[in-house]
């Protein structure tokens, strides 16, 4: 299984919402593909895979988790 971290883009921000998942749990994928959307107070950001692997989605989408 891959773990995907979140970081922070600033000191501010300790929370995002998991707005969309962009593929299917515990689905394969490649290196580099975008795998779910979060939202920020200051922006909306795709995820990439950070590389081949399953991806077992932990949260539900509009989920708050923590970065």
């Amino acid at each position: 299984m891959l773990e995907i971290v979140l970081t922070r883009e600033d000191a501010n921000t300790e929370f995002a919402l998991l707005a969309e998942w962009l593929v299917e749990d515990r689905s394969e994928v490649r290196q580099g593909q975008p795998v779910c959307v979060i939202e920020t107070t200051k922006a909306t950001v795709e995820i990439e895979s950070p590389g081949a692997g399953t991806i077992a989605q932990l949260f539900p989408e509009n989920a708050e988790v923590e970065l």
